[in-house]
């Protein structure tokens, strides 16, 4: 046989004919195998469970992102997703996710009892596939879908799931007010003490000395650094309030720490030195002015300061006054009127097309195997024993 017979007979094989004759060949088995598999998949497709899915629509209050809530709130100063920093949205979507959201979802339906589960942790993770959550990365709206076979039961999930979720919301933000008014409380009531120390101290001081000349610059130097020192002491209050709560890696507790440093530099600044005695320098005025000064600041610190503390802690008591939540329902679940799944004809389609087309392949394999020639056959026992001698 010549080099060229061999590739005539190449690109006779090679023909469309002769694949078209291999199909008709095991009509039958591709036919039997296909039918097979659209009947098949049309009774799993009915035998399927239908499931039907609700949807509800949620959004961060405003109220949230533009009302300063005096700590322990701790979710008025979360940073955008800008930053790289979780947004409202990705914590109200966590927390519906979280067991303290799903507990009285579990127990007001009974769902272990639906389930057929003994322990909770199973309810968790079937209830885990009927619960979908997504929070948009532009919009900031949280979107949350509840599957079940009864469409009137997933509609009251799913908005049970928000109502659970505002509850928890005005449950942690009243339980933080009341323990940053207590806080408050405390200090108030020591920095007032020392507010008519300092100020009894300066008028005793006053009526001792008679009139003291001041500078106008001095007097503005030493309003400035009170309100600052005043400001300083409060971030303080607000910073101790954090940890009895927080973490130092908590975003807020860094945050604050950031601004206790900025106000310190500016501070520093003010007085002239490097962080040493912040009374201004004998030789700037005189000695019994500087003493005034010293005496006239510190009143003036514990002033500025009870002020701040005072509109904190009324701002801390209005909070826990507040049934607010902040979040805010956009469209809350109706029933739905249409299933969800089972898609049928996409269960059909797939199954009918994936059975013609691995039938196609096992006639084609067939072929092979019964045009194969002797060597190969020879070549392929000798592979299986070698194989079944390794083993």
């Amino acid at each position: 046989m010549t080099l060229q017979s061999i590739d005539e007979n190449n690109m006779e094989i090679c023909r469309l004919t002769d694949y078209l004759e291999v199909v008709l060949k095991h009509k039958r088995m591709i036919l039997f195998l296909t039918t097979g598999a659209f009947a098949a998949s049309i009774l799993v497709s009915l035998l399927l469970p239908v499931r039907y899915t609700a949807d509800t629509l949620l959004v961060p209050s405003q109220l949230d992102q533009t009302l300063t809530i005096t700590p322990p709130s701790g979710l008025s100063n979360l940073a955008g997703s800008v930053l790289g920093k979780p947004t409202p949205s990705d914590l109200y979507a966590g927390m519906l996710e979280s067991k303290s959201v799903k507990d009285p979802v579990i127990d007001r339906f009974k769902l272990m009892e639906l389930y057929g589960t003994k322990y909770r942790v199973d309810a968790y993770k079937k209830l885990n596939k009927t619960l979908t959550v997504e929070a948009s990365k532009k919009s900031g709206i949280i979107t949350l879908s509840v599957e079940d076979e009864d469409p009137k039961r997933a509609a009251d999930i799913a908005n049970a799931f928000t109502e659970e979720l505002m509850n928890l919301l005005i449950s942690l933000n009243t339980s933080g007010a009341g323990l940053g008014r207590k806080f408050l409380e405390e200090r108030l009531v020591r920095v007032k003490s020392d507010m008519l120390k300092a100020a009894e101290a300066l008028k005793n001081f006053s009526m001792k000395n008679k009139t003291i000349d001041m500078p106008a610059q001095t007097k503005a130097t030493i309003e400035g650094i009170a309100r600052l020192q005043a400001q300083l002491a409060a971030q303080e209050v607000q910073l101790a309030t954090l940890r009895s709560y927080q973490t130092d890696s908590n975003q807020e507790v860094i945050s604050v720490k950031s601004s206790i440093a900025g106000i310190k530099s500016q501070v520093s600044r003010m007085e002239g030195n490097d962080g040493g005695s912040s009374i201004l320098g004998a030789g700037k005025v005189p000695v019994l002015g500087e003493e005034y000064a010293r005496l006239m600041r510190e009143y003036k610190i514990q002033e500025n300061l009870f002020d701040l503390l005072m509109k904190n802690y009324e701002m801390a008591k209005m909070n826990e006054a507040k049934n607010f939540s902040a979040i805010q329902i956009i469209q809350k679940a109706r029933t739905p009127d249409k299933k969800s799944k089972p898609e049928r004809t996409f269960i059909v389609l797939i199954s009918t097309v994936a059975a013609f087309l691995l039938s196609v392949f096992a006639a084609f394999v067939f072929e092979y195997l019964e045009k194969m020639p002797d060597i190969e056959k020879d070549g392929w026992k000798k592979l299986s024993r070698h194989f079944k001698s390794a083993r």
